[in-house]
Order: C-alpha cells, then structure tokens, then sequence
C-alpha cells in the first residue's frame, strides 16, 4: 500500500462509485482523502491519461476547468468536484507502484 498523509481516506479509483457517502464525510470533517490506481493495470493507465492535461495543459483556465473540459472519468471527475467546492487543495504524486491524487483540506485561516 501507498504512503498517503496520516488518517487519509484512500481509495482506488475502481471503488469511488460506492464510496460518496464516506468522501463527502471525510470532507465535511476537513480530513484528507487520497484517489488512487496500483500500478500495472488499466485503472493506473487511464488515471494517468486523464490526469495528462493537469500537468501539461496550461491556457488560460483554471486547472479544475481544464480538467472537466478534458475528463470522461465521471466518478472521479465527482469526487474532485466534491473536494474542490469544499477548499480543498490537490497534487498528483506518481511513482513506479501507484498513481495517486491527493486532496487536502485547507490550512488553517484559508
């Protein structure tokens, strides 16, 4: 398993769709949550795809607007939206086991 901050919420991205409820608690406490694919496998190869234009893609729009412009992936697409309407802040992080995003809640006086 992955390192994600202490008392994160992870979950791979083949489980999001039945997990909403405990995301949206997660963000009401203000507690981070971690989207993530194991790598081989078809879930880490199309997260990393539709994360392509989060890195390279810079023209104008906002990277959350780039992203639903760009994105198929409804679940994640979800739960992204769910965290950013709640303040939360984001960054990718890929190695050679896992592609993850990592969402965290806003610091103190944010």
């Amino acid at each position: 398993m992955p390192i994600f901050p202490q008392d994160a919420l992870a979950l791979e991205v083949a489980t999001l769709r039945t997990r909403f409820d405990e995301i949206e608690s997660r963000l009401a406490e203000r507690r981070a949550v971690v989207v993530f694919a194991r790598k081989p496998s078809a879930d880490a190869d199309a997260l990393g795809g539709l994360l392509a234009p989060l890195r390279a893609q810079r023209d104008g729009r906002s990277d959350w607007r780039a992203m639903r412009d760009a994105w198929r992936l409804r679940h994640f697409t979800t739960c992204f939206g769910l965290a950013h309407r709640s303040g939360y802040r984001w960054h990718i992080e890929e190695t050679e086991a896992h592609i993850s995003v990592v969402f965290e809640p806003p610091r103190q006086g944010e």
